[in-house]
């Protein structure tokens, strides 16, 4: 205890010479220098004096990233195929690298593969390295010219993997950064990431990983070993075998669509050089019958069906939220602060006044305001629940469809949607702005109108559902 007291004593004494809340800690850590690795030579870097040295600016970080990831769109067909993966730790500033493996992308055979004991530690700002002698670093950065110059360079979110190499390659030991430091020093004819096979058959999966799409594609493994680099380079050469033998016998899921996903991408775009596809961009007409939609919410001269206007109630809002209350698992009457909320907001609504109300944590205040803006709606108003994050519109989202439940046996029924962005937002207007989009120049107009197209049509179709005029749309 007496060594937890003391390290909680020196961190609220740093703290507290700080001026304001955005000061920085002073450089001296509360630990001792040797509370990790007695006598590391790594130990050096945290005693490094950055205060005369150049640091990475943002602007050159993103100008690195956008000339790595101009990479990926390539008139050049596939050139001596390496399939990369890296296990590493990696910032701006420093990596510390345990394991290397490039595997030939036609025959899988091992070009170049090493693991360290004891990781690599480089820190690129300082020149300061360990773990590794100069002239076993000078070899390895011989090997990775060797290996990936004017090669294609295939992996799993490659172009991470790409940056740690380049930057592990470019190394001047012993050399304090300036801005050249960050300039592309590998020369690959193209990167190809096998994650576009992910967008293009998971387009709802969130974080896109290797261990999913091989599922998906490939039989798996009776002995997995994620996260380490010799055993996701092959799954990354399965996964591409895999969908470059399944697409050409047209054996995947929705495979018209794929097929037409693709062919309207750009000839440079990397799965269209993965699958050996030639040719340019197809044009294809949207149809809008693949989206499903209940067209009976809209009267047939396509404008929307208005509600007879009533006359505000505030003690029929205030019934049925808490009838709602006690027969949900909530098993609760309504409170006496959600009477008031109800009660000054309905207010505000009939007299067309903008009212703010403050209320704090666990106080209903959800329920509150959904209950009065249900009441208006249903006197012929239309109603909009704005949230700053993404997190607070899923709990709305959850307590506005126990409403939609509960008001289902009161014969009134209401239309509720959920719309996330307008980058996720799937519309008619939007279909044909995008269309008339075609900016070649530009690595992320590439992506193309169809794998737009796509991925909308699948988000609908596994996140919709449309039932007695209620129509939810997480697009």
């Amino acid at each position: 205890m007496d060594n937890a007291d003391h390290l909680l004593s020196s961190v609220v004494g740093q703290i507290s010479k700080r001026k304001s809340l955005q000061d920085n800690l002073p450089q001296e850590g509360p630990l001792p220098a040797d509370h990790l690795q007695p006598d590391a030579v790594n130990e050096i870097s945290l005693n490094f004096d950055t205060s005369e040295t150049d640091l990475p600016s943002t602007r050159d970080l993103k100008r690195r990233n956008t000339l790595i990831h101009e990479f990926s769109y390539s008139n050049e067909p596939i050139n001596e195929g390496c399939v990369l993966d890296v296990e590493a730790s990696f910032s701006y500033h420093h990596v510390d690298l345990r394991e290397i493996c490039i595997l030939d992308y036609e025959t899988g055979t091992p070009l170049f593969h090493k693991i360290w004991s004891q990781p690599i530690s480089l820190n690129f700002v300082s020149g300061i390295y360990s773990g590794v002698s100069l002239e076993e670093l000078q070899k390895l950065q011989d090997y990775l010219v060797t290996f990936l110059n004017e090669k294609t360079v295939i992996g799993h979110n490659v172009e991470y993997d790409f940056d740690v190499i380049d930057r592990l390659a470019s190394f001047k030991p012993l050399s304090s950064y300036t801005p050249e430091h960050l300039r592309i020093f590998l020369k690959p004819t193209s990167i190809i990431d096998t994650r576009y096979i992910s967008w293009l058959l998971l387009p709802c999966n969130s974080q896109h990983p290797l261990k999913r799409l091989h599922e998906l594609l490939c039989p798996v493994p009776s002995k997995a070993n994620w996260h380490c680099a010799e055993f996701d380079s092959k799954a990354t050469l399965e996964v591409i075998q895999s969908f470059v033998k399944r697409f050409n016998r047209q054996d995947l899921d929705g495979f018209d669509l794929l097929s037409e996903a693709i062919h309207g991408l750009d000839i440079r775009h990397p799965l269209k050089r993965l699958l050996n596809i030639n040719t340019g961009r197809e044009a294809v007409l949207f149809d809008s019958s693949k989206v499903p939609f209940d067209h009976s919410i809209l009267s047939k001269d396509g404008s929307e069906k208005s509600r007879e206007k009533e006359s505000i109630d505030i003690e029929r809002a205030k019934v049925h939220l808490d009838r709602m209350l006690n027969n949900s698992s909530h098993k609760s009457a309504i409170y006496e602060g959600q009477k008031t909320f109800i009660k000054k907001s309905l207010e505000g609504i009939h007299q067309n006044k903008r009212i703010a109300i403050e209320s704090g944590t666990g106080t209903g205040k959800t329920f509150a305001y959904l209950a009065s803006a249900l009441e208006a709606v249903r006197c012929g108003n239309k109603a909009v629940v704005a949230t700053p994050t993404l997190n607070l519109q899923d709990q709305v989202w959850k307590s506005a469809l126990e409403l939609h439940s509960y008001f289902k046996n009161e014969e009134f029924q209401f239309r509720l949607a959920q719309i996330i962005g307008s980058a996720n937002f799937l519309s008619v207007q939007k279909i044909h702005s995008q269309s008339k989009t075609k900016n070649f120049d530009h690595p992320y107009g590439e992506a193309g109108f169809q794998d737009f197209i796509w991925k909308s049509l699948s988000r609908l179709r596994e996140s919709s559902s449309v039932e007695k005029g209620f129509c939810r749309k997480k697009v």
